[in-house]
């Protein structure tokens, strides 16, 4: 309770963790012969909180800021539709390459947390609208 109340929730969760880790090896090297003082039951409790999720009218209006041609708007505005499209973490758009994207297959393949990897749909407009623009020069 005092970590909690001093400096969080977070960093009261860490310290609980990190207590009973150490309490176990102890009691594994046989320097305490007691059960462990670090109870499940002492962990504290994170409150459950409904998520809040982008709404159409939310997205028409990031994709209006994103309008135009040039690169960065065309970017910003195929990374909306990818997560939109199929609800991505922004680590797995975030960590792609170019040999995870296959336009021809329209889809994307995302690496989760963990390291599995799988094949996320993007709608049909996206791939023509990405091969429709040349890239950028690189310098």
């Amino acid at each position: 309770m005092h970590e909690q109340q001093k400096r969080g929730l977070p960093t009261a969760l860490a310290a609980h963790a990190y207590l009973g880790v150490w309490f176990n090896w102890i009691i594994d090297e046989q320097e305490r012969t007691t059960v462990s003082l670090v109870l499940r039951q002492d962990r504290p409790k994170l409150p459950k909180k409904i998520r809040k999720y982008v709404n159409l009218e939310e997205v028409g209006r990031l994709l209006e800021v994103c309008k135009g041609s040039d690169f960065a708007s065309r970017r910003d505005s195929a990374i909306i539709h990818v997560l939109f499209d199929n609800g991505v973490r922004v680590s797995g758009l975030t960590g792609l390459h170019l040999d995870d994207v296959d336009l021809q297959g329209h889809r994307l393949r995302i690496t989760l947390k963990g390291g599995d990897e799988h094949w996320a749909p993007i709608g049909a407009k996206r791939p023509a609208a990405c091969s429709s623009h040349s890239a950028p020069n690189a310098p």
